[in-house]
């Protein structure tokens, strides 16, 4: 928002001041005795650092609903990624921790737009469960069990 606002740095700056109070104003002020041309970006990254962010449970949650693997990146890094989104969405009671596997996996079948086709794998755990294992295409002959969506 503060970059589609057509306003001078200088005034959002001071617009900013101006709205805050106590400990919060402390940590501005601060902050512009160290360096007095302090920008707006700078200013709220330390508030954020300071007291941690107002995102709300249902921003953390369509936060990791929306996540998609961008292009050029490894699969693994966009399943990193996804999974401090999930940590976040959890921590905020968006998901919780019985649901944690099953949202993870739909996300990253959702998500993952830039892999080779992927085959999931049921392997019958002692309990009868059936967890989901991922397996790449060249690897899906060499286990045992049932693809997803066959019957």
């Amino acid at each position: 928002m503060l970059q589609e606002w057509a306003v001078l740095d200088a005034e959002k700056r001071r617009c900013l001041i101006e709205s805050l109070a106590g400990p919060a104003l402390d940590v501005i002020r601060t902050l512009k005795l160290i360096d007095p041309g302090v920008s707006v970006r700078d200013c709220l990254e330390a508030l954020d650092h300071t007291f941690g962010s107002v995102e709300g449970h249902e921003d953390s949650y369509c936060k990791f609903l929306n996540s998609r693997q961008q292009k050029g990146e490894k699969a693994s890094a966009y399943i990193h990624r996804l999974e401090g989104l999930l940590q976040k969405a959890v921590m905020r009671g968006a998901v919780t921790a019985e649901q944690m596997d099953q949202t993870r996996l739909a996300q990253i079948v959702r998500g993952t737009q830039y892999l080779n086709p992927i085959y999931f794998i049921w392997a019958k755990e002692k309990d009868g469960t059936s967890p989901p294992e991922l397996l790449p295409a060249d690897k899906r002959g060499q286990r045992g069990g049932r693809k997803a969506g066959c019957q």
